[in-house]
């Protein structure tokens, strides 16, 4: 009997492992019928002609005429010959599509025309999201392409050359995937809004027509326009990337990246990793001072764009500088920042944004994005990631962070940890700093916080159902200021000693069942200070002193200052209301603001 539930078992697993994709709409002849279902490992091919459309799990497949493909696990399309459409779809989150052709591997998050022409050629060009191409018989060799790009690849190239640009209305309303008789695709809106967006930046001057053209090999590609000669030097493009003149793509050291050819919004510098023969890995690394020429950006917003396959080193030393209005952004599956500076243009224009961005985790380090002993400049900064699972780690040590425009770390959808230390300072003095670590940890420790005194906001969000908060000996300065922690039992935030001057108010919450903790001596410095959560304790030999009103939203009775065996909460201003004591009441008080 167990083994035959064992089996039963097995045999439900493999059912599965890969759901078969479905045929949903047919024009013309092809080797199934409507209807039919596709499992992995069965091929579909469409007659002279002839357009089909195939369901998946995660989005959908368009075929031309002449063309073939196969199926395999897990929505994966293996295209053999012909033209295709595949665009992936979701409700709240877009699921990524793996799709083959021989020598090539895309990854699709978005909507994707593919023409593969066996011994000839390959041309991919997007429609709307991103795609991400490359190589299979060389390890990192690869390429990300945005809505408007086109690649077009001789099977001989070594190397994936650099895109062009298209113009997509006209792509889009002569292509019989796209306008024929099957319809429009289930992604046209996210299609026609790339459209859109596209004319926008013809008519702003961002994208200049050229008389170029290239003519499709199939009906299903008709001749679409060229906007944007890359290798013209008196045109501008949305996009290049750089190509090291020593031909290392591993190392970026002691360079100024000068224009080759056209002018570019946006400069891609795209690293990689080299796996060793004793299975290590040389890791894409920066090093030395790394600067752009001026004349190799045209149009705005202009970015350079330095990007990893693996955890990228910006080595001890490094300089990375970019000529002013001219943001940049680091982005690789973890970043480790050690004694560098990193500086965006000036550092005070709107458009000097810099972003620290990891697609996934680095067990082998402390942090995923890592900034230790290093200075960052920029207008705004943003430390963001990817979800993954385990969430993320982002820590500042002992460094300092100027950004006048604003600070962010994390976001609410991607949880991270978020860590400060070691007399690190964070100073945006002419915007806000927030801290999400959509539900998990925050730490600021002995460092300090600067926001706009007037209008700034210092922000520190661990969830209102999330992690804890620990400010211990921080230094918080700004109009207002939020901390917020959460735990099911116990301790949510911990205040242990420290200065917070907010010029409006300060607000400390601890969410759930919980307790928001002072211990040693903590100074608040506001006309309004509010602290609320299930049990508001102040440890014994401790003391909270305020120079202003100070009110407290608790479960009755668990007020837990004041009295023997704890510690205090005064206000050094006799004359305000409240006078040296604080004000306590409910936490179901409706006087009980809002986080």
């Amino acid at each position: 009997m167990k083994t035959l539930l064992f089996f039963s078992i097995m045999i439900m697993l493999s059912c599965l492992d890969g759901q078969a994709a479905t045929v949903e709409t047919l024009r013309g002849a092809a080797s199934a019928k409507a209807a039919q279902s596709l499992p992995p490992g069965s091929s579909f091919t469409t007659n002279k002609s002839s357009q089909g459309q195939i369901r998946l799990d995660k989005g959908f497949v368009r075929l031309g005429s002449n063309s073939q493909l196969q199926m395999g696990k897990d929505d994966q399309v293996n295209l053999k010959e012909g033209v295709m459409m595949i665009g992936s779809e979701g409700a709240k989150k877009r699921g990524l599509i793996k799709v083959t052709a021989p020598g090539y591997k895309f990854q699709v998050l978005g909507t994707v025309l593919i023409a593969y022409q066996p011994g000839s050629y390959i041309k991919i060009t997007v429609l709307e999201g991103t795609v991400r191409v490359a190589l299979q018989s060389l390890f990192g060799e690869f390429i990300s392409l945005e809505a408007g790009q086109m690649l077009v690849i001789n099977p001989a190239d070594k190397r994936l050359p650099d895109p062009v640009e298209v113009d997509l209305n006209r792509l889009v309303t002569t292509s019989l995937l796209t306008a024929g008789s099957l319809g429009p695709p289930p992604t046209d809106s996210f299609i026609q809004a790339s459209v859109v967006e596209q004319s926008g930046d013809m008519g702003g001057g961002f994208i200049t027509q050229t008389p170029f053209a290239l003519k499709g090999a199939s009906p299903e590609v008709t001749v679409f326009q060229l906007v944007n000669d890359l290798d013209d030097p008196n045109a501008t493009v949305n996009q290049k990337t750089y190509n090291p003149q020593d031909g290392n793509y591993t190392t970026l050291s002691d360079t100024t990246l000068t224009r080759q050819g056209a002018k570019t919004k946006t400069l891609k510098v795209s690293l990689r990793s080299i796996p060793e023969d004793a299975g290590s890995t040389t890791l894409p690394r920066v090093s030395g001072k790394v600067t752009v020429a001026q004349d190799v950006f045209g149009g705005t917003p202009q970015k350079l764009a330095i990007e990893a396959d693996d955890t990228l080193l910006v080595s001890p030393g490094a300089e990375i500088t970019t000529p002013a209005n001219t943001a940049l952004e680091l982005k690789a599956r973890a970043l480790d920042i050690q004694t560098a500076q990193l500086t965006a243009g000036t550092g005070t224009a709107a458009l000097e944004e810099m972003v620290l961005f990891a697609r996934g985790r680095d067990n082998d380090r402390e942090f995923d994005v890592g900034v230790t002993s290093s200075q960052i400049e920029a207008g705004h900064l943003e430390v963001r990631g990817q979800r993954t699972p385990g969430g993320q780690r982002f820590g500042i040590d002992a460094s300092t962070i100027i950004a006048p425009r604003g600070i962010t770390v994390g976001y609410s959808t991607e949880p991270a940890t978020i860590t400060v230390r070691n007399s690190s300072e964070l100073a945006a003095l002419a915007g806000s700093i927030q801290f999400d670590s959509g539900g998990r940890a925050i730490v600021v420790d002995s460092s300090t916080l600067k926001a706009n005194t007037t209008t700034g906001q210092i922000v520190l969000d661990a969830g209102e159902a999330g992690g804890t908060l620990t400010l211990r000996n921080a230094n918080l300065n700004a109009d207002v200021i939020k901390a917020r922690g959460h735990s099911a039992s116990g301790d949510a935030v911990i205040v242990d000693g420290g200065s917070f001057v907010a010029r409006t108010v300060l607000k400390f919450y601890a969410a759930g069942a919980s307790i928001l903790r002072f211990r040693g001596n903590v100074s608040l410095d506001s006309p309004l200070s509010v602290l609320s959560a299930r049990t508001v304790q102040v440890d014994v030999g401790s003391s909270v002193t305020s120079t202003g009103v100070v009110k407290v939203f608790v479960t009755p009775g668990q007020d837990l200052f004041n009295r023997a065996g704890f510690g205090t909460i005064i206000t050094s201003t006799r004359d305000i209301p409240g006078g040296v004591a604080p004000v306590v009441l409910p936490l179901d008080s409706a006087e009980r603001p809002a986080f």
